[in-house]
């Protein structure tokens, strides 16, 4: 059996909040060679973090990148997994 191919990014996720109001957050989102769709993202939104600035730059620089990348949409169905 051939070794998948696996990466992730950060992407940009639109869910409603438990008040009913819209909210946009940065997630990690996961994927495998076999279709260019997340299979799975981060329940939290991802806070940016490194070890020294140039860490955190590289880190910031990735998350507004994913403001250039299609919108996750989460499902009511979805949030509860």
């Amino acid at each position: 059996m051939p070794e998948r191919w696996h990466h992730w990014n950060h992407r940009v996720r639109s869910k409603t909040m438990d008040d009913g109001q819209p909210w946009l957050d940065i997630v990690e989102a996961h994927y495998d060679d076999t279709n260019p769709e997340p299979h799975s993202w981060t329940r939290h939104a991802m806070s940016p973090g490194g070890e020294t600035i140039e860490e955190l730059r590289n880190e910031l620089h990735l998350m507004l990148a994913a403001l250039d990348k299609p919108v996750i949409v989460e499902s009511e169905a979805e949030q509860c997994n």
